[in-house]
């Protein structure tokens, strides 16, 4: 991509956010290095630990250029950026099948092919008159092209490893190379080029001469096992997606390289809105934004979020933009606030509090919170259900009045954006009981239907007791009472039970509809989930009998 012209900053970046550039002049180009190069690549490289890497995840993304200025552009593919650190080199070597060996100069390539043995010497002696013959066919030697097989290729290279010091070696696309098969059946070729890089990371004469070999491949799954094994010598290295810092800063930089890029918002909206694209997908969006004329706002960047995750992932995935947050929810405050302290966990990176596992998966900690809902966890697989695999159960129950109360406000502000004159919702709290959430949002949109066929603007109360009056329940009592003495069992902390749990299991005693209740009411019972709960079925029992 051409070097972009860098424009005037705008006001309200300047004062949060320097471009790379600035970052560079300031700190140098080590502070703008990915972490994965310093740490994981150099880090081990330098430590002697390997030789040979395999790069692998966000591979088609963009990097910083340590040497960004007026006259270079600020970010690189990833072949670029590892031949901007390939300075240092005696032999920088880029590889992919289809190309062959690639250099960074004439010189370069002339040296690889004498290493190699490709170009043949002509001894040059004043005294002896050149020999046609051999000038002939070392003259051809030089003309002829480098094998792209690897078969062929491979040993070309290993002879410069073995010659020369201080040697980079990057094979791009390297799962076309060193395959991995289902059935493990590889041809004799492609295994002994398998063979031959793990030779490669166990030569101590590679290792010692300051040399590096980079295999690149999105998919680490895609490189042959025989690659992949722990002591083999060979490191693999993930690139992550760029995080919050870095696609704040990659969008700073956009900002003052492209006078003509328009955002509807700030910097920190839109860092937040491109959580999960590289920096190559988000200048796609920009670019497609200054070629059409539009201002960039978050519908477009969602809008073109998703079709590049459609085009990954088929249908596998689907990107849900947040509309509410939990403000929206009426009532529940107790799950609301522990919600909010597992998420906080999360963002500080705190694995130690919160589970946070997916399906056990050690990996997972702290990176994935997984939410399962149901109204029937007796029929979920009790493997699912153990602690290391669902580690919070909690019962939501039917919303309480005082709930239903704060329901009504947030359909008709929140949700559904109503206009309404009402300003105390507790009378039709008290009039709903027993109600779902949903069945207050299908009250609201009928109140608010009947006000527009009485010619009114706002739902008044009549409009909204009319609604009431108009609405049949289709939940059945006997289905909710079991779905909360089945919550209530499940549930893994008394912390988390619902204030008015006594009273749900003593009215859904009273009403006995619950097939086999006395067995489950006896189960509370013996496990204390609820205390009092012996005192007050003792008076019920009583009140019966009288």
């Amino acid at each position: 991509m051409p070097k972009k012209k860098k424009g005037t900053k705008r006001k309200s970046d300047i004062q949060k956010y320097q471009t790379l550039e600035e970052i560079i002049r300031e700190k140098g180009g080590e502070a703008v290095l990915p972490a994965w190069f310093t740490d994981d690549l150099l880090g081990s490289r330098k430590a002697g630990i390997s030789s040979v890497f395999v790069l692998y995840g966000d591979t088609q993304g963009l990097f910083p250029n340590p040497n960004a200025d007026d006259n270079e552009v600020d970010y690189l593919e990833l072949n670029s950026f590892l031949s901007k650190i390939a300075d240092g080199v005696e032999m920088a070597i880029f590889y992919d099948i289809a190309s062959g060996p690639q250099f960074l100069s004439p010189e370069m390539s002339a040296k690889f092919k004498k290493l190699s043995g490709l170009k043949e010497e002509v001894a040059s002696d004043p005294d002896t008159k050149p020999n046609p013959v051999t000038e002939a066919k070392a003259k051809l030697a030089s003309k002829k092209p480098i094998p792209k097989e690897p078969e062929l290729c491979l040993p070309l290279i290993e002879n410069v490893l073995k010659e020369q010091e201080k040697t980079m070696v990057v094979i791009n696309s390297a799962h076309f190379v060193f395959p991995s098969t289902a059935n493990g059946f590889l041809p004799q070729n492609e295994r002994v080029n398998i063979e031959r890089i793990k030779n490669w990371a166990m030569d101590d004469f590679i290792r010692d001469n300051k040399s590096i070999v980079i295999l690149i491949s999105p998919q680490l799954a895609d490189i042959s096992p025989e690659l992949r094994r722990a002591g083999g010598g060979i490191s693999s290295v993930l690139i992550p997606k760029p995080d919050d810092d870095s696609r704040a800063t990659f969008i700073a930089t956009e900002l003052a390289a492209t006078p003509e890029l328009k955002l509807s918002t700030g910097i920190k909206e839109f860092t937040i809105a491109t959580q999960g694209l590289n920096l190559s997908q988000t200048r796609e969006i920009f670019l497609r934004a200054v070629s059409e004329g539009k201002e960039v706002d978050l519908g477009f960047i969602k809008k073109k979020k998703n079709e590049i995750f459609m085009e990954e992932h088929g249908d596998l995935l689907e990107i849900v933009e947040v509309e509410h947050g939990l403000e929206a929810v009426g009532g529940m405050e107790p799950f609301k606030k522990a919600i909010r302290n597992i998420i906080d966990d999360v963002i500080r990176g705190e694995t130690r509090r919160d589970w946070m596992m997916l399906l056990s998966d050690p990996k997972m900690v702290g990176k994935i919170l997984v939410i399962n809902c149901t109204n029937r966890i007796d029929r979920i697989d009790a493997a699912l259900k153990r602690d290391g695999r669902s580690d919070e159960r909690w019962l939501f129950p039917m919303p309480s009045v005082s709930e239903l109360e704060k329901i009504f406000v947030v359909m008709f502000d929140k949700l559904e954006k109503i206009p309404t004159d009402i300003k105390d919702f507790k009378l039709f709290a008290k009039m709903v009981d027993g109600v779902s959430g949903a069945n207050v949002r299908k009250i609201v949109k009928k109140a608010f239907a009947l006000a527009g066929r009485a010619g009114a603007e706002k739902v008044g109360e009549e409009h909204l007791k009319a609604a009431i009056a108009d609405f049949i329940p289709n939940a059945s009592q006997k289905d909710i009472d079991l779905m909360h003495i089945l919550g209530i069992l499940e549930s893994s902390s008394r912390e988390m039970l619902p204030a008015n749990t006594l009273e749900i299991v003593v009215s859904a005693v009273k009403r006995n509809l619950v097939p086999d209740l006395g067995q489950l009411v006896d189960r509370i019972k013996e496990n204390k989930i609820i205390p009092g709960l012996d005192e007050e079925l003792a008076k019920l029992a009583q009140a019966t009998v009288g």
